[in-house]
């Protein structure tokens, strides 16, 4: 998709049988496509597949699932005693099929191949390359002398890198240079219901000979389904595994690539899915990933595993988190979201309540059950029922123990400042009193947030197999999460001083 981005071509386009001339401008979100006509333009369901050509390249595209920007557009010019009319349409499409004929069938994809912009930084492999510095030149004339004889038996001829054909066999210099790609094909693997995902790097030339040889590496998942499935289906899939990789590297993503395949179709069918719902932002700055190709291929088939298993039941509490986790925009609304998302986890366990605590309960219910209708009176038995149920500050609790368990780092007081950081939510749901002046010191509210998205973040992923004091150790990485352990005593000692200020 990076290939269109920012970029606007002429084309046309079909609307029942009919040609019509346009624009389209590939960029993210705004993407949009112009058609212009002399005479009024009906399309009866924009929603259906509108086809079209590029006329750059002849590229065929299928706009899918689109939505009026402008209908029936009109522009007047009077022409002496006549007006002359031109009409235009202006429509954003969610999905646009590009490929070398029209996507008819957007139900029958068989395959998947898809990228994010962050993935390749996240799973870079610092020693993919290597040179060979002793070199015997008899041993590497025989290795490529071997390699052409196998390619003529082949194929009928000599050939070597991308297929280039070789008249004859020539001897190397000496010394030869060697350079050899060591890194791994497949990085990890896992399955879910839609089928089985691999991750695995791509090596390619784009230049050979006497001007040198460049070599680039690029980082994909493949999606072998289970069986075909629709372009939207796809992308929802896609999208899950996006949303995983903005936690690893705690920055802001889009997919950069969605290849399909479409299934029964042997002399093409290859299309390349660009998605128009996201802003694309570029960024070249360095950032540690929560998980990275040193790790054991084992290891990370586990963690992303245990990850997608359990995502039909956490992807309320997921999706809520990512749309704001990578952000440096920190406000009111953001500290509401950190806490709601607790209490989207699923978790129907029930607290242990004390016998008095219980019997004190049974008597408060028959007093109010006697008296008359009121709404203080349903009030308080609607609290009642939930007296023995988990609140906020259980649920976050309960995360919180899973840290604490599966890291040695001194975390004092977490719970106290969790704590703090529902009381400061609740205060911006429901009023009343607030522990200490939320405006005066709002650092100490984006420390709430801060505070709410490690503890969810990182509990999650432990609960996968993350190992935690592995990773940040010997120093805390330049991530999110690890930011948050060095800054942490730095704003624990600073919501001591305040909180004992605002009770004295």
């Amino acid at each position: 998709m990076k290939k269109y981005n920012g970029n606007k071509f002429s084309c046309e386009f079909v609307i029942d049988d009919c040609k019509f001339f346009g624009e389209i401008t590939f960029d993210g979100i705004n993407t949009k496509a112009e058609i212009w006509s002399s005479e009024p333009i009906v399309i009866n369901r924009v929603s259906d597949n509108i086809y079209g050509l590029i006329y750059d390249g002849m590229k065929y595209i299928t706009l899918m699932d689109s939505i009026f920007l402008s209908k029936n557009g009109v522009s007047t010019a009077r022409q002496s005693d006549k007006y002359v009319r031109r009409y235009n349409s202006i429509i954003h499409p969610r999905f646009v099929a590009i490929g070398s004929e029209w996507l008819e069938n957007t139900t029958s994809v068989e395959d998947v191949w898809f990228s994010t912009d962050k993935l390749e930084k996240i799973f870079h492999d610092h020693h993919a390359y290597r040179p060979v510095i002793h070199v015997d030149e008899s041993l590497v004339n025989n290795l490529i002398k071997r390699d052409l004889e196998y390619s003529e038996s082949k194929y009928g001829f000599q050939a070597n890198i991308n297929d280039h054909i070789v008249n004859k066999y020539h001897d190397i210099g000496t010394p030869p240079s060697v350079y050899i790609y060591t890194g791994s094909k497949e990085i990890l693997s896992f399955k879910t219901g839609l089928g089985e995902f691999s991750l695995y790097h791509i090596e390619g030339q784009t230049s050979y000979g006497g001007s040198g040889i460049k070599s680039d590496i690029s980082t994909q998942f493949h999606i072998s389904l289970n069986e075909s499935a629709s372009v939207q289906k796809i992308f929802y899939e896609c999208w899950k595994v996006h949303n995983f990789i903005k936690l690893l590297s705690g920055k802001e993503d889009y997919l950069s690539k969605i290849s399909i395949h479409i299934k029964g179709d042997e002399k093409g069918g290859y299309f390349e899915i660009y998605v128009s719902t996201d802003a694309v932002e570029y960024s070249d700055e360095h950032f540690d990933s929560l998980l990275n190709a040193k790790m054991e291929k084992g290891y990370l088939n586990g963690i992303f595993q245990k990850w997608f298993d359990r995502h039909e039941d956490w992807k309320d509490a997921r999706n809520q988190l990512c749309h704001t986790y990578s952000s440096n925009n920190y406000n009111v609304d953001r500290v509401v979201k950190c806490a709601n998302i607790f209490d989207l986890i699923l978790d129907k366990s029930k607290v242990n309540l004390p016998e008095d605590i219980k019997e004190a309960k049974i008597q408060a219910r028959k007093i109010f059950k006697a008296l008359p209708d009121s709404l203080e009176k349903t009030s308080f038995l609607q609290a009642l029922g939930r007296l023995g149920t988990k609140t906020l500050k259980h649920k976050i609790n309960n995360r919180i123990d899973i840290i604490l368990l599966n890291s040695d780092f001194e975390f004092q007081d977490l719970k106290f400042v969790a704590h703090q950081a529902v009381d400061c939510r609740n205060y911006f749901v429901h009023g009343g009193n607030k522990k200490f002046d939320y405006d005066l010191h709002f650092d100490m509210v984006s420390f709430f947030i801060d505070t709410l998205e490690f503890i969810f973040v990182v509990s999650d992923l432990i609960e996968c197999g993350w190992k935690i004091d592995d990773w940040r150790k010997p120093y805390n990485p330049n991530h999110r999460v690890g930011r948050y352990f060095t800054e942490y005593p730095h704003y624990l000692a600073q919501l001591d001083l305040i909180t004992s200020q605002s009770s004295s």
